[in-house]
C-alpha cells in the first residue's frame, strides 16, 4: 500500500518492468505523489498492479486534480506517457527525458534551474545523464530519479562519480544541501524523512554505490 511519508507526500513501490537478474539495483524501485495547491505531482510513476489497493488510491488522487508527471531521467520515463495521457494531464521533463518519451500526452521540456508552480525548481545534478532532480520548497523536499541512492542503513549514497567529474558532481551536490532539504526522495532504495541535508553531505564523505 502507498506510504504517506508527510502530509500530502506519498510514496509507492512496483518491480520495475525492465529488471532481470543482471541489473545492479533491486527490482523494487519508488514512485512519489505529491498534493500541491495548484496540482497533483507525480514523479517517475509506474502503474500499480491493477486491481490492488495502490491501483485504486492512484486513480483516485489521479481523478481529483490537474495532474502533472516529472519524468527526472531519460530510463526513468516508466509509465510516465500512459499515465498523463490517461487522466488528461502534462509531463515535465528535462531535454534528454524528453527525448525519451513516446505517447500523445503534451510534454513540457525543461532546463536545469527552471522554476515550475509553487517555487518547484529543477536542479542539474552533473552527472552528465541528462537527470533533473526536483526540488520541492513546500516539502523541502529534494528528489533525485539515481543520481543519490538509499544504502539500505536509512542513509543515502552517490550512485557513481562518472569519470572526470567527480568535482562538478561534488560542487552540484553540494549546492542541493545547501537548501537544506529534510528529505530526500530517491528511485532506488528507502526515502530519508528527515535531516536530509547532512544525510546528503554524509554521501559525499563515503565512497560511491558504483565506482567507475
Amino acid at each position: 500500500m502507498a506510504t504517506e511519508l508527510a502530509d500530502g507526500l506519498w510514496t509507492w513501490r512496483r518491480e520495475h518492468p525492465e529488471w532481470d537478474t543482471r541489473a545492479d539495483w533491486d527490482p523494487d524501485v519508488a514512485c512519489y505523489a505529491v498534493r500541491l495547491a495548484q496540482a497533483m505531482l507525480l514523479i517517475d510513476p509506474l502503474w500499480p498492479e491493477e486491481g490492488s489497493e495502490d491501483f485504486d488510491w492512484l486513480d483516485g488522487i489521479a481523478r481529483a486534480d490537474r495532474l502533472l508527471v516529472a519524468v527526472l531521467k531519460p530510463d526513468h520515463v516508466r509509465d510516465a506517457a500512459g499515465i498523463a495521457h490517461a487522466y488528461g494531464g502534462r509531463i515535465v521533463a528535462g531535454e534528454a527525458a524528453a527525448g525519451a518519451i513516446a505517447g500523445t500526452a503534451p510534454v513540457h521540456v525543461v532546463a536545469a534551474g527552471e522554476k515550475l508552480l509553487e517555487g518547484i525548481r529543477t536542479l542539474d545534478d552533473a552527472r552528465g545523464r541528462g537527470e533533473t532532480p526536483l526540488w520541492v520548497p513546500h516539502y523541502r523536499a529534494v528528489a533525485f530519479a539515481d543520481g543519490i541512492i538509499g544504502d539500505g542503513d536509512g542513509g543515502l549514497r552517490v550512485w557513481s562519480y562518472p569519470a572526470g567529474l567527480e568535482e562538478a558532481v561534488r560542487a552540484a551536490m553540494t549546492a542541493i544541501a545547501d537548501l537544506e532539504p529534510d528529505m530526500v526522495l530517491v528511485g532506488h532504495g528507502a526515502p530519508v524523512t528527515s535531516g536530509g541535508a547532512a544525510a546528503l553531505r554524509s554521501a559525499l564523505d563515503r565512497p560511491p554505490f558504483e565506482v567507475e
